[in-house]
């Protein structure tokens, strides 16, 4: 008997196939990118093109066009995705009259009329724009949609308030996720947080405003404030009536300044389920300067979550981070967590974080941590943070599991070659040095076993 072998193609896969694939290739591109000059169209579309089977699998697959940016296709292009997606709900980010390379392209009418003729199927939209121009704009949709996500960003200085209409979405869109940016901040209708469930905030809020907001969201899971500076101060609103949030599972300040003030200020005026949990990042060493006001409160979490137990360092001097949580598990899961990033390009910034991080330890008590990793430190400073690392070290006698990076251990190398170095970790029981792919000298000869027995050797005793 002769068997007859079938060979199959690529152009002969199935539709269901080759749908499958376009899909992949246009989900490695992002929806929400940077304004990027010169990204006219979307890479993988040219794939559609091979031959008319493939073309035909893509123009039959609706939703592989429902993610639409103007930045990246081009108004034409992005007329023709809104075509092809029909009837599918589509993903929509425009920028309203872009400034490019210094030149100001003016698409304003053909962002209105794109999303006008595809306002019933948004599913999301994301607007970034000037004052005037994104007002205007608003102002044509009022037409019902299932629009669930809305991102405004409203570029400028100027500090005046932006006003939501009323009929937005013909006042009845589902919308579950809200982030808005602007320098000044946004008014919106009400009935336009009833069935919010994630707020990013990054704007000059009151904070007036702000809980004004905050009790029309019942149903709020997600509550974010991004790094916009609020001057709120603790009389600028009562706090003996607090807001009850029953479904604020997730409570995170990440402002430019003052993180544990605003933090404090806010939080004291919620009423959050239990199992919720809390972020604060600060980003500047001046932002824990009014800690007789914040620190109590603070404490207070950190004390019923039973304490700070973990950390985590990297980067260096003039760029770099450091969180601490509370709990058994990882940061996500933490009740609470305390982070400060920083990032300086010149000597004449505001003083670096990482001299103060001590006084910031001191103030949140890190003589429970059991756990400390430390991920990479700038090369070329090693004379600083060496005299660093002893003030940390020393404050974390209870770390019983340490990783290092291996430019941390050749820091640390060079302090013992050059101090006499005490006893830090005493109950130090397991460490593990992590590799990187360029060589590092002078660390080769230092084992784990080696550098677990400098840690917690005896003030005044030198290594074997």
């Amino acid at each position: 008997m002769q068997t007859t072998l079938t060979q199959t193609t690529i152009l002969d896969l199935p539709l269901e196939i080759l749908q499958m694939i376009f899909s992949y290739c246009s989900y490695s591109e992002p929806l929400y990118p940077a304004l990027l000059p010169g990204l006219a169209r979307a890479n993988w579309v040219p794939i559609t093109h091979v031959c008319r089977h493939w073309r035909t699998a893509a123009l039959n697959h609706h939703t592989l066009w429902t993610s639409i940016n103007t930045e990246i296709l081009g108004m034409s292009w992005a007329k023709v995705f809104m075509e092809r997606s029909n009837p599918a709900l589509v993903d929509v980010s425009v920028g309203v009259n872009p400034i490019i390379n210094g030149v100001q392209h003016v698409n304003a009418h053909e962002v209105a009329a794109l999303l006008t003729t595809g306002c019933t199927r948004l599913r999301s939209l994301h607007i970034i724009g000037g004052h005037e121009t994104v007002s205007q704009l608003l102002e044509m949709l009022h037409t019902a949609t299932s629009v669930r996500f809305l991102s405004l960003n409203i570029l400028g200085v100027t500090s005046r308030s932006v006003k939501l209409p009323v009929n937005l979405f013909g006042g009845q869109a589902p919308i579950r996720e809200v982030r808005f940016s602007v320098v000044g901040h946004i008014v919106a209708p009400h009935h336009l947080f009833h069935g919010v469930t994630h707020f990013t905030s990054d704007q000059h809020l009151p904070l007036r405003n702000m809980l004004d907001s905050l009790r029309q969201m019942s149903a709020l899971q997600s509550l974010t404030l991004k790094s916009r500076s609020l001057s709120w101060q603790d009389s600028d609103a009562p706090w003996d009536v607090p807001i009850p949030m029953p479904n604020l599972m997730h409570f995170a300040v990440e402002a430019s300044a003052r993180s544990p003030a605003i933090f404090t200020i806010l939080h004291r005026r919620l009423t959050l389920p239990d199992g919720a949990k809390r972020r604060v990042c600060a980003r500047r060493g001046s932002d824990w300067e009014d800690s007789a006001f914040w620190a109590p409160s603070v404490l207070t979490l950190i004390k019923a979550a039973r304490g700070l137990r973990h950390m985590r360092l990297s980067g260096g001097i003039r760029e770099g981070s450091v969180c601490l949580w509370t709990g058994d598990l990882g940061h996500e899961e933490a009740a609470f967590s305390f982070g400060v990033n920083w990032r300086y390009r010149s000597w004449g910034d505001p003083p670096i974080p990482i001299f103060r991080l001590t006084e910031l330890y001191d103030l949140l008590g890190v003589d429970g941590v059991l756990t400390l990793s430390h991920s990479f430190t700038l090369r070329g400073q090693i004379d600083l943070v060496r005299r660093y690392w002893w003030d940390l070290l020393g404050k974390l006698s209870a770390v019983e599991d340490l990783e290092l990076h291996v430019h941390a251990v050749r820091e640390l190398k060079v302090a013992w070659d050059v101090d006499d170095a005490p006893a830090v970790l005493p109950a130090l029981r397991s460490v593990r040095i992590v590799q990187a792919n360029s060589s590092v000298g002078r660390v080769a000869e230092m084992t784990e076993e080696r550098l677990m027995r400098l840690l917690q050797r005896s003030t005044g005793q030198h290594a074997d």
